[in-house]
């Protein structure tokens, strides 16, 4: 195994897991959506978070798992309420090692979901020897994380910090994720084109735009409005080199990037604006290396 990792990123819908070794190299990449629902308890969702582990026992020696906060990150207690409520107060590491006989002697450690996208790019991606810069990944939610100094800026809980973390702060008349998520692009969409169809997808209203659907290209717009001024705060403070998205709604950026860019530029930010070309790989290289580099 020499120093193999089992990394895992944890979403509200899917698994993404992969082998990453000590040179981050990532092998045996897998996608599997979570066959959990808003009714699933703690067992049955903890048992789902653990299948990775029993498909490759024998080819690891440490666990490492990024997710989305709140959570305690050092002691992997879960603090959520808007996502896998059952599980909130409740000790992660534990549960997974009652649950699967491949982790009781494992070492299991937790991290931020968009901390990890960061550092994996910030090792092998976009962001590389950069010594300010900002990873924003955009999907069910948002998440925003910097490093200034060649240094990671989180709280004590292992959260990204204050200055850049924006999901729950006030915007308009709500909070920053009423606006700026898969889910708000839908309901522009729905809005705009009075289409009610409740399997509609990010996806499929990307492939609208892509075809110039005029309500479509719309909701994008709006969205990345919305994120253009939500971001300004963050990226003011931090004056990064270098700005990198991804998740999957990132992988619309041609559809977005002329509306994100208005108001930064306006306020004189000259960072360079990419897109992870590491994708998927980007959360598990970077949890493999905070965990095999961190205390």
């Amino acid at each position: 195994m020499n120093g193999t990792t089992l990394a895992m990123d944890i979403g509200g819908t899917c698994i993404k897991s992969g082998l990453v070794d000590a040179s981050g190299n990532v092998r045996s990449l897998e996608n599997t959506v979570l066959p959990i629902s808003s009714t699933s308890s703690a067992t049955e969702i903890i048992t789902a978070f653990s299948e990775p582990a029993k498909n490759h026992a024998g080819c690891f020696d440490s666990v490492a798992i990024c997710m989305p906060g709140p959570l305690h990150y050092p002691t992997g207690f879960s603090q959520m309420t808007h996502k896998f409520p059952p599980l909130y107060g409740k000790n992660l590491e534990t549960l997974l090692k009652d649950s699967c006989k491949t982790l009781q002697k494992m070492r299991i450690s937790f991290f931020h979901d968009t901390c990890s996208f960061l550092i994996g790019e910030h090792w092998k991606g976009t962001v590389t020897g950069c010594q300010n810069c900002i990873g924003i990944t955009l999907g069910t939610g948002i998440g925003v994380a910097a490093i200034v100094n060649n240094r990671l800026l989180v709280t004590e809980s292992g959260c990204p910090s204050s200055e850049v973390s924006v999901w729950n702060r006030p915007f308009r008349n709500g909070r920053v994720e009423q606006f700026i998520s898969s889910e708000a692009i839908i309901k522009q969409y729905q809005i705009l084109s009075d289409r009610k169809d409740s399997t509609l997808t990010v996806k499929q209203i990307v492939d609208l735009a892509r075809n110039k659907n005029r309500h479509a290209l719309e909701a994008l717009k709006q969205y990345a409005l919305n994120l253009d001024e939500v971001l300004c705060e963050p990226v003011i403070a931090i004056q990064p080199e270098a700005v990198v998205f991804g998740g999957q709604i990132a992988k619309a950026m041609d559809l977005l990037q002329e509306h994100i860019l208005f108001k930064l530029i306006q306020s004189n930010i000259t960072a360079r604006i990419s897109t992870s070309h590491l994708e998927d790989k980007a959360s598990l290289i970077g949890v493999a290396k905070l965990a095999n580099t961190t205390p």
